[in-house]
């Protein structure tokens, strides 16, 4: 007895909303429902006219209909080799997670790695934590998914505006994204 063929079906994939729901490629399915709650990475500078090269953009599909996968926007992550090149002998490392609010109700953590020079004192490592903890939350609560990528991956407006805090302590060498994960489930 022979085995029945499956038909592959052509299903395009979409960016999210923030990227203009832009047509990234074509993907091979049997089934259309395999495909939801499916991850995909691609780089910032294939979606955005940008040289930030360091930047993956990760989505999640969501629904499909009539041959197109819409997907929305789950999270950003620093490549590996760009966080290394600012850690080495003699440099203190501060990681910092955050979890926020947006105003459109999207739960984020954010991950960020700062670099300074000299050791740091445990009320001083403490200090910059707490103030860019409540920086984070301040400024992200009061914006978009859309406007956070705008002003915090794009243009890097709420890095700075962090910063200036954080200098007033201690002024970083290096001071980045690591990750930021949506942690807003998908309904299926």
């Amino acid at each position: 007895m022979a085995k029945k063929k499956k038909e592959l079906i052509r299903v395009k994939l979409l960016a999210s909303q923030e990227f203009g729901n832009k047509e990234i490629t074509d993907t091979f399915c049997t089934d259309t429902s395999l495909l939801i709650n499916r991850r995909f990475c691609l780089n910032l500078s294939e979606l955005v006219d940008t040289d930030k090269y360091q930047y993956k953009i990760w989505f999640r599909i969501f629904k499909v209909e009539n041959g197109i996968a819409y997907s929305r926007f789950d999270g950003v992550e620093s490549m590996r080799e760009h966080i290394q090149s600012h850690v080495y002998p003699g440099i203190k490392r501060v990681n910092v997670f955050v979890n926020v609010d947006t105003k459109d109700n999207a739960k984020l953590r954010v991950k960020y790695i700062l670099t300074f020079r000299r050791r740091l004192r445990g009320k001083q490592e403490k200090a910059i934590r707490k103030i860019v903890e409540e920086q984070t939350k301040k400024i992200l609560s009061e914006m978009t998914l859309s406007e956070i990528i705008e002003n915090m991956i794009l243009k890097n407006s709420v890095f700075k505006k962090i910063e200036k805090e954080v200098r007033k302590i201690k002024p970083p060498v290096f001071f980045d994204i690591i990750k930021i994960e949506r942690k807003d489930k998908i309904a299926v």
